[in-house]
């Protein structure tokens, strides 16, 4: 759930184990750092920003870069710049090689809908099989691998 990824996240953060609820919609944590007094406040989906850290001589800092930046790994890092290899070779024409990177992004993540989503974009133009559909000389010229969906 979002409250429970972002407690998770505010916590990787600031390097704590535990963020805890409050009654009133918030969560605090005591960070223990810089200042002994500071406490982490975070409100859920209704928030617009992370999390600020109030301290005791009154100032404050906001944490949601520090959110941003220590919550993704390396090897996300890593099927993010796949994905966005396999886009631009899908938005290039390549359906070929965009379908081989994107079979060995699902490989790996299973769960990645949106490698998925392309891939089965990607299939419709690859010869494999009989089914891909090659694109006239105008179609190619035109080519902005922009999909417009029409479904909701």
């Amino acid at each position: 759930s979002l409250p429970s990824l972002l407690r998770h996240g505010l916590n990787r953060a600031v390097g704590r184990s535990e963020l805890k609820p409050k009654g009133d919609g918030t969560s605090a944590l005591s960070s223990g750092a810089p200042s002994p007094s500071a406490t982490v406040l975070g409100r859920c989906s209704s928030c617009s920003s992370s999390g600020v850290a109030f301290h005791g001589d009154g100032s404050t800092r906001a944490i949601a870069r520090e959110v941003s930046t220590s919550s993704v790994t390396p090897q996300q890092r890593m099927h993010v710049q796949r994905y966005e290899e396999a886009l631009g070779l899908f938005q290039q024409a390549h359906f070929q090689e965009a379908s081989q990177a994107l079979q060995v992004l699902v490989e790996e993540q299973p769960d990645n809908t949106a490698a998925w989503l392309l891939l089965e974009r990607a299939a419709c133009f690859t010869s494999e099989g009989g089914r891909g559909r090659r694109l006239s000389t105008d179609e190619l010229a035109s080519w902005t691998g922009v999909t417009n969906m029409t479904d909701k």
